[in-house]
């Protein structure tokens, strides 16, 4: 876990399936992260108590559809999130 870390930007690395309960939980400083399509599952409080950041899904908005998203995961509403496929911005 990376409770309260000094990341700006966070890339998760395409092995990872879920991101933990209150896995980046408190990083203050976060601006930006980068979300693979092999994430599965987003647990609670997984960015809970971090300011406003954006969220790149390296997928399509249908497939972001397909995580498993707690309600308070703190991730920005769906229609805040940037989809990317084939290096190209979509919606």
């Amino acid at each position: 876990e990376y409770q309260n870390c000094g990341f700006t930007t966070l890339t998760i690395p395409d092995h990872i399936h879920t991101i933990a309960t209150g896995g980046f939980q408190g990083c203050l400083k976060l601006s930006k992260v980068i979300v693979p399509e092999s994430v599965k599952r987003i647990e609670k409080y997984a960015f809970a108590h971090c300011p406003k950041f954006e969220v790149h899904y390296v997928g399509t908005k249908s497939k972001w559809k397909e995580i498993e998203i707690d309600k308070d995961s703190g991730l920005p509403d769906i229609d805040e999130i940037n989809f990317k496929s084939d290096g190209t911005e979509k919606e």
